[in-house]
């Protein structure tokens, strides 16, 4: 099922709006924008850093650090991030000194879903390592553009969205915006695929 996504629809937090109030009104959007479409398709691309291949065994073997939430239940999976360059200007401190301020936007996606709903080789749900058998060749081809592809289903609080900013100095003249989107999620499948979509090796999902 194709992605279905409402960005530039969903509202942001009022300041006179309670965290309760909120929420109840982001499970009534999302329940009405999405209806039976609750599922999304994540085509996320993987760092080939922690890919060791054994020419003798014919394994590649693929080390993965899951990162956790400070709950300590939550697993979050970054796959999108886009960096946008904003005009530059030129900034002054309190003491009159200017200087030319360079400034960019940065937006990281992350899906989130329970700790320990998908596992490696060794059923471990952090700190994960799997084994594929593959020819040189293949190998190869993956470790050039490795992606993982992700099924789920969204579920409450849906999206949660917030922005952190870096403030330009004399000394470092450089401003950035960070905007996080956390979608909140159920693994449903799971597996490794090539850069055109080919597939390679299912992993396992705890349902």
């Amino acid at each position: 099922m194709p992605v279905k996504v409402f960005m530039d629809r969903v509202e942001q937090k009022d300041e006179f709006e309670t965290a309760a109030a909120f929420q109840a009104r982001q499970a009534a959007f999302w329940a009405n924008s999405l209806g039976d479409a609750s599922r999304i398709i994540i085509d996320a691309k993987l760092s080939p850093n922690g890919m060791d291949y054994d020419v003798e065994a014919g394994v590649l073997s693929i080390k993965w650090i899951v990162g956790t939430r400070p709950d300590g239940y939550t697993s979050s999976m970054q796959f999108s991030e886009k960096y946008r360059d904003r005009p530059s200007y030129v900034g002054q401190n309190a003491y009159g000194a200017s200087v030319n301020v360079d400034s960019y936007s940065v937006t990281r996606s992350t899906l989130e879903f329970p700790l320990g709903q998908m596992l490696d080789d060794n059923g471990r749900g952090a700190n994960m390592q799997w084994r594929l058998s593959m020819s040189p060749e293949d190998a190869r081809a993956f470790k050039a553009n490795p992606h993982m592809m992700v099924w789920a289903s969204i579920k409450s609080p849906y999206l949660t969205t917030d922005v952190s900013l870096s403030k330009a100095t004399i000394d470092y003249p450089t401003e950035s915006s960070t905007h996080a989107e956390r979608w909140s999620a159920d693994i449903k499948c799971a597996s490794f695929i090539t850069g055109n979509r080919q597939f390679v090796k299912a992993i396992t999902v705890l349902q």
